[in-house]
């Protein structure tokens, strides 16, 4: 091999840095999502991550502005690959948001791969340069590797298009099984994690408040989160779809996750629980026949017993919420019908049911001493 072709060869194996051209962090939300990069928000079912993701994603489409004050949102394009309903699901939330439909669009291939189709997402990107925002719900779907080291390769190849074509990924998840720290909030392989440069938490705390907390992000000192609620709204004059609203939040990931732990150790030694009381105040309050919806809940309110735990205590209950055939009735609560309990049996009676067991003797063979039944007299 000639000395100037494994000169060649070397000159490609690094580079200095001199030779790239120094440049600051792009933001789709300043200090939340960084753009070329890949951004996570965590959390379990119910806890509103898409409802975030859908605020994110309307903002977008019309250039809104954010929600804590970091000026307006880069307009442009949104790709959504996501798995709720377009029809009944995706567009009411979008348009409670105030987003525009036009420039929202979603993947119409039935199944897509990051793993061996980043050259379809390429082609649409090209196809579409307003593109800012590129949504995988979940992401995990969307993944065939498993390992760490895949993991991290695929997601790499991801990021390089993403930096390429200036846009930013946000992948949605949900934590894996029991009540793990806020790094491993995310299910799936650690590589998704380490991949990512910005990891959001999206969380209910004891007061059912919906919470987005600051879990990982090393390019911005970003640290506040953001209480949200969400308030149904009407469009298009007959679908109701929920809105987000937003307020700053002292508090990060780790916090909340130090405070969880905090209320499951003393839920566990508390001989009473929110739930238990709940319970005994539906059974008393419901135990001469139906009431009305509005009544319970005042009851309740009286009772100071907070409407989570109430709606826990009615769904372990098994009570019934039925609307009253009159016109306009109220919705009412019912308490299930008692168990039939089975007659009680005496324990002659359930002697004198059991077979007799067969008599037997004993007998030595060898060293053993073995059972055999005695023959029956005719």
């Amino acid at each position: 091999m000639s000395a100037a072709r494994t000169k060649r060869r070397t000159r490609r194996i690094s580079q200095p840095h001199g030779a790239v051209t120094t440049e600051t962090v792009a933001w789709l939300w300043p200090g939340r999502i960084p753009i070329g990069l890949v951004t996570l928000f965590a959390g379990k079912t119910d806890a509103g991550k898409s409802l975030v993701v859908d605020d994110v994603a309307a903002r977008v489409s019309v250039g809104a502005d954010w929600p804590d004050g970091a000026g307006p949102a880069p307009r442009g394009e949104v790709l959504i690959f996501g798995e709720d309903p377009i029809a009944s699901v995706q567009n009411p939330r979008l348009l409670a948001a105030g987003g525009d439909l036009a420039r929202i669009r979603h993947w119409r291939a039935p199944s897509f791969v990051i793993d061996h189709q980043l050259n379809h997402l390429k082609a649409d990107l090209k196809a579409h340069p307003a593109t800012k925002l590129v949504v995988f719900d979940p992401v995990g779907d969307y993944l065939i590797a498993s390992t760490y080291t895949k993991v991290r390769r695929v997601l790499g190849e991801l990021r390089d298009l993403a930096l390429k074509h200036e846009v930013a990924v946000l992948g949605v998840g949900h934590p894996p099984k029991g009540q793990p720290a806020s790094l491993d909030a995310f299910g799936g392989s650690r590589g998704i994690v380490s991949s990512a440069r910005a990891m959001w938490l999206v969380v209910k705390d004891e007061n059912d408040r919906r919470l987005l907390l600051w879990g990982k992000c090393n390019l911005s000192r970003v640290r506040t989160g953001l209480e949200f609620e969400s308030a149904n709204v009407q469009v298009h004059g007959r679908i109701e779809a929920p809105r987000v609203s937003d307020a700053p939040v002292e508090m990060t990931a780790d916090d909340w996750w130090v405070l969880e732990q905090q209320r499951i150790k003393a839920a566990a030694g508390r001989p009473r629980g929110a739930q238990a009381e709940a319970k005994e105040f539906l059974e008393e309050f419901l135990k001469d026949g139906p009431k009305p919806a509005a009544e319970v809940l005042a009851g309740a309110a009286e009772r100071e017993i907070r409407r989570g735990s109430l709606h826990r205590a009615k769904e372990s209950l098994k009570i019934k919420v039925e609307k009253q055939t009159t016109a306009d009735g109220p919705w009412v609560w019912t308490l299930p019908p008692p168990k039939q309990e089975p007659a009680s049996v005496s324990a002659q009676q359930r002697q004198d049911a059991e077979p007799a067991p067969p008599k037997t003797r004993r007998c030595r063979k060898g060293n053993n001493v073995v059972p055999f039944e005695k023959k029956q007299q005719g």
